[in-house]
């Protein structure tokens, strides 16, 4: 199982930490390969917060850092928890997943503005502007850690045919969900009542009659059945 360690301004971002978190915890794919650590879940102790949050980091297998507009609390020597825990992660070869909230002309602390300088010179950032952006950039993320750790291996697998799942094996909810987000902020040209197949269709993700494995990740609801089960050699690592 890999821990996922959600980083950020806890107030600022109180919301989204709590939604990302159970979104890890009940997408019936990303539960079997992750688990997300929250702060603000640890039962009280007589250790010191710092000590705490950082030997978390250490034990992890992925850093999310959460950056907006505030820095945060900061230390006696001007560090905030957020981005004590970035440089742990950092100097323990953690993969380090950044995601920053709103565009380039936000108004935001100097020293979170320095902050995300520092992020970007280390490691590739992708931005977001609501929750449902946040997860499906780290849904995103995910699928990406587990083919490049060999936990999910196929070749093309996401432009493959899929020989067994139907339409009916789509969440037709989550799928007019996307098509009215990309209509909102990508001129997507179908309407989120048009037939899944025709939808399906313009994304590429249904052919001869078949959907494509892609569609299976993005839209089926249980997408964990065809990882398991169908065109995947899957490979679940215990610690």
């Amino acid at each position: 199982m890999n821990r996922v360690f959600i980083s950020s301004v806890q107030k600022e971002f109180a919301q989204e930490r709590i939604l990302l978190a159970k979104y890890f915890r009940e997408d019936s794919l990303l539960n079997t390969f992750f688990e997300p650590f929250l702060f603000e879940e640890v039962a009280a102790n007589s250790h010191p917060p710092q000590k705490v949050y950082l030997t978390e980091v250490k034990q992890s297998s992925i850093y999310i850092g959460i950056l907006g507009c505030d820095y945060g609390t900061e230390d006696a020597l001007g560090i905030s928890p957020t981005e004590r825990e970035y440089d742990e992660a950092k100097i323990r070869d953690v993969p380090r997943w950044i995601f920053i909230k709103g565009d380039y002309d936000l108004v935001r602390s100097p020293k979170e503005n320095l902050f995300i300088e520092k992020a970007g010179n280390d490691v590739s950032r992708k931005r977001f502007v609501d929750i449902d952006e946040l997860k499906h950039e780290v849904y995103n993320s995910c699928i990406l850690y587990l083919k490049q750790t060999g936990k999910i291996q196929s070749s093309d697998f996401d432009d493959s045919l899929n020989l067994t799942a139907t339409l009916k094996d789509i969440d037709i909810d989550n799928l007019r969900e996307f098509v009215e987000t990309a209509r909102k902020k990508r001129n997507f040209p179908l309407k989120s009542n048009a037939k899944p197949e025709k939808i399906l269709s313009h994304l590429n993700m249904f052919r001869e009659g078949k959907i494509v494995n892609s569609a299976l990740l993005a839209f089926a609801t249980n997408p964990q059945h065809f990882f398991l089960q169908q065109l995947l050699s899957v490979h679940i690592f215990m610690d």
